[in-house]
């Protein structure tokens, strides 16, 4: 991304809030990418925090809660600012996805973004395309042809017999409750 070497990484929140990570607190590095059609966009991102007491806000409305909850508490990560240790900064964005099949819920929570405590005072954050998975009742709905992919990395494609549309699975309970992504 830069020549110069990243300082501290700034993550930048839903609310306005911001929470401040000095490099030295992401213990494995990170991972990222950004879109191939724009460059401010970051698509993927993977990090892990360890907190030595040097994590801190940048902005909040609740001093009470530490910046690590915080982050932790909400998947409302909408920017991601590097400051270089050259005084060099570069804001990108986060891809966001709510949920598109109901408008109306206003969780602010980005559905590609994933936050989990580790122990006490370390923290991942991953960030990648969503990807909607569905139950075999749902994906009756799709029209014939439309080819899914199985938990169990099989593909299945549904068919239709005299308007009667299906999907050859075995009748058994596990076939029932995996979940299926669409492949076409």
């Amino acid at each position: 991304m830069e020549s110069s070497k990243i300082k501290e990484v700034e993550f930048i929140l839903e609310n306005c809030e911001s929470v401040i990570v000095p490099l030295n607190c992401l213990e494995s590095g990170l991972t990222m990418s950004a879109s191939k059609e724009d460059d401010t966009l970051l698509t993927q991102f993977q990090c892990n925090i360890q907190d030595n007491g040097e994590v801190r806000y940048g902005c909040t409305w609740d001093d009470k809660t530490h910046p690590l909850h915080r982050l932790a508490q909400y998947n409302d990560i909408c920017r991601i600012k590097f400051t270089y240790e050259d005084g060099n900064k570069k804001e990108l964005s986060i891809q966001w996805y709510e949920d598109e099949e109901n408008p109306w819920d206003m969780s602010n929570e980005n559905l590609n973004q994933t936050t989990e405590f580790i122990d006490y005072k370390t923290f991942k954050i991953n960030i990648k395309p969503y990807i909607k998975k569905y139950s075999i009742n749902e994906i009756l709905g799709f029209p014939s042809g439309t080819v899914f992919k199985g938990d169990n990395g099989k593909e299945y494609e549904i068919l239709e017999n005299e308007n009667i549309k299906y999907i050859d699975v075995k009748l058994e309970q596990k076939y029932l409750e995996m979940k299926y992504k669409k492949v076409s």
